[in-house]
């Protein structure tokens, strides 16, 4: 089948980890550093400079514990920021 894709290279070939296709699946997945939104500067693996905007019919942001798979989560319901 054919898949509209594009993926980054370094000069000598090897991938740098960015891939997006025409199917949504598109992931950044750096070897060092960051991802940065609206900075060219990150300082984590994610760092944003600006506002983010999370919709859905019950928007939530869950925070994982890589250790233990334990989680805590910040989401919205009836006019209340609940955790």
């Amino acid at each position: 089948a054919n898949q509209a894709q594009m993926d980054m290279y370094k000069p000598d070939g090897s991938t740098i980890g960015v891939h997006f296709d025409a199917y949504g699946n598109s992931y950044f997945n750096p070897t060092a550093g960051g991802v940065g939104i609206g900075t060219t500067t990150p300082d984590n693996k994610l760092t944003v400079n600006g506002d983010i905007t999370i919709s859905g019919s019950a928007p939530m942001i869950k925070f994982k514990d890589t250790d233990d798979s334990s989680f805590a989560r910040i989401y919205h319901a009836n006019d209340c920021f609940c955790t």
